[in-house]
């Protein structure tokens, strides 16, 4: 698919989010996070992530049950990686979990990172080998 299929993917996937989608964006736009801008449903290469801060190169995704086993995720994260993103997989229960307050994300050299709020971590990076 070429990068106009994707804007239309990205356009139709912003208009209509999932509760967790929607959920976790009221966290990270405006700058919220440390002054982090993320964008969401944004197209990168011939992939539409679902949260990106371009000048940090930091990807945040959301992951449902259906993506335990997901081969195509361990593709998609070694292609982002490749490209110098930083990929910060999350279970969508732990950002139904998040309270409504001022969070701050903490990325590792190693691409680790999580999202804290009062020195209480509700968000920390997943491996891919990790079940719901």
């Amino acid at each position: 698919m070429g990068v106009k299929g994707l804007t239309g993917v990205a356009r139709n996937l912003r208009k209509y989010p999932t509760d967790t989608e929607q959920h976790l964006w009221r966290h990270l736009r405006n700058r919220q996070i440390e002054g982090f801008k993320f964008r969401r449903q944004q197209p990168v290469g011939r992939y539409v992530v679902d949260f990106v801060n371009l000048e940090k190169k930091v990807v945040a995704e959301l992951d449902g049950g259906q993506h335990a086993l997901d081969a195509g995720d361990r593709i998609r994260d070694e292609w982002l990686q490749a490209e110098g993103y930083k990929v910060l997989r999350f279970w969508d229960n732990q950002v139904s979990e998040m309270p409504f307050s001022p969070l701050t994300l903490t990325l590792s050299p190693k691409g680790r990172g999580e999202i804290t709020f009062n020195n209480t971590t509700f968000l920390k990076r997943r491996t891919s080998h990790e079940k719901t």
